[in-house]
């Protein structure tokens, strides 16, 4: 199964907000019923052709008596079987049970060399329609079988305490089923061929869960995923990793929306911080990184810029490294508070007109 560790490592400004979440190294195994433990037997192969209507016969509904036709078939003929002391097969196997002649049929226990013990019915020398298997290792298996395997709803135990049960096909997990660890992890959904793969729920023991697509046992497609602490993700996922287009939020009101890749912030996308503030632009790595517009409250500006007058020479470096000074009355008249810059590595480098930051490929 996959390792479905993830690492959020999206930065905003100087903001590094880290959301990883619980690994989940999980397999277990699928073993019903070896091949080894099969026993060669004569099968027997019935044909039905499609059931001919008396009409077709020229015979009427009407002038069918079933007594007559039951006197003249007799009575049907089931199969006798034989309950014998146990056995000692050629294999080294113990088989107590049912027989038919000499073939071990109905029902019966059988026993190999190694410990392993099936308890169930059997057809023709060959485990089927439904029985328990408990493996040498202390892996159980009791449910349906057919053609020696196990195929439709059963339950599989490993000694470790790791469970599924659902349907089967073929020795393998197909269908609807629920899957569980010794670590509390638990997935409930679609499997095909013995692979998570559909549509699911998978929970962790700390309350993190994914609901969404699977592929080939990983997070692929489109799905939810919460962690414990409250942090969200709904989108598209890549091979258990945050890639293409998506919205993750935080607790504390925190919100980004826009491109990932490889569980990165890439691309564009907007970021909201809690106190209004705003950014919407170009990402690289997690990080801002390129040109875009960022907004900020005018109760924020008003503080930040009392903050940085206290002293003429902060003021003036400001105002040199800002060669666009934010104007509110401009942005006023044309509706449009959000002032236009360049970052780099998560940093703001300068202002810039919007004209600049259209032709360096910002897309309004």
């Amino acid at each position: 199964m996959g390792n479905y560790c993830l690492c959020e490592r999206a930065v905003a400004d100087e903001n590094n907000f880290n959301v990883n979440r619980p690994s989940s190294d999980h397999s277990t195994a699928r073993k019903i019923l070896d091949p080894d433990y099969s026993i060669p037997t004569k099968g027997i192969c019935l044909g039905f052709q499609e059931t001919k209507r008396p009409e077709e016969f020229g015979v009427s509904r009407k002038s069918i008596n079933l007594k007559l036709r039951l006197q003249k078939q007799g009575k049907f003929k089931y199969i006798k079987t034989v309950k014998k002391p146990e056995q000692v097969l050629e294999n080294g196997c113990r088989y107590s049970g049912e027989w038919e002649g000499d073939i071990i049929h109905d029902g019966g226990a059988m026993i190999w060399p190694d410990g392993t013990r099936y308890d169930g019915y059997w057809r023709k020398g060959r485990p089927s329609i439904n029985g328990r298997v408990i493996h040498s290792n202390g892996d159980v298996y009791e449910g349906e079988i057919h053609n020696n395997k196990a195929n439709g709803y059963g339950k599989f135990s490993q000694l470790d305490g790791a469970e599924y049960s659902g349907y089967w096909k073929d020795n393998l997990q197909h269908g609807k089923g629920k899957e569980t660890w010794p670590n509390g992890i638990q997935y409930v959904g679609d499997f095909i061929n013995g692979m998570k793969q559909g549509t699911g729920k998978l929970t962790w023991i700390d309350g993190s869960e994914y609901q969404g697509q699977f592929s080939n046992n990983d997070l692929h497609g489109q799905g939810y995923y919460k962690w414990g602490d409250g942090r969200v993700y709904e989108g598209t996922w890549i091979q258990n990793r945050m890639h293409g287009r998506g919205v993750f939020t935080w607790k504390n009101n925190m919100k980004y929306e826009g491109d990932y890749i490889n569980d990165l912030k890439h691309g564009i996308g907007t970021f909201t911080w809690p106190d209004g503030r705003i950014y919407i632009g170009q990402w690289k790595d997690g990080k801002q990184d390129g040109f875009g517009k960022f907004y900020q409250p005018e109760g924020l500006r008003a503080q930040e810029n009392n903050e940085k007058s206290d002293s003429q020479a902060q003021k003036n470096e400001l105002e040199k490294k800002n060669s666009l000074p934010f104007d509110v009355a401009a942005v006023e008249e044309r509706n449009d508070k959000f002032q236009y810059g360049f970052w780099v590595d998560g940093k703001r480098e300068r202002w810039c007109t919007r004209d600049e930051a259209i032709n360096g490929g910002f897309k309004l």
